[in-house]
């Protein structure tokens, strides 16, 4: 990813926060009748805060998600081998299926493996509706 880390497990971002942590708008997470965003928590003041589940529950096909995952790809594809976005996917369920993969994952940064996952099948999908 791009350096961007989610809310510690014990952190509360406001909306408005959010959107300065991790590059979207303010706009694009106003949308709670689509359920983009649903903080989960308000301060004393009445400030919806975001949690990190809320923020893992953010799509995985969003724009910035699936940016993302092709960033990932072609690293790997330009620095070790062809990397196709089906063969990215497997990869992907293989780094949350085999619990060695999963925990050297959630080590790295505690959380977003399942959420990594969904985000390359996105990917991978719109890669397939694109090329065929």
């Amino acid at each position: 990813m791009d350096g961007r880390r989610p809310a510690a497990a014990d952190e509360r971002l406001t909306v408005g926060q959010v959107p300065e942590r991790f590059g979207v708008t303010v706009r694009t997470l106003h949308h709670d009748d689509v359920g983009l965003l649903r903080p989960s928590e308000r301060s004393a003041g009445g400030y919806r805060l975001c949690t990190e589940d809320d923020l893992l529950r953010l799509p995985a096909d969003s724009a910035e998600a699936m940016e993302a995952a092709e960033a990932a790809r072609r690293q790997i594809h330009e620095r070790f081998y062809d990397l196709s976005p089906e063969l990215h996917r497997a990869l992907a369920d293989m780094c949350v299926g085999d619990p060695r993969f999963t925990k050297t994952h959630q080590d790295l940064e505690p959380g977003p493996a399942q959420y990594v996952r969904d985000a390359i099948h996105a990917h991978a999908a719109h890669a397939a509706r694109v090329a065929g």
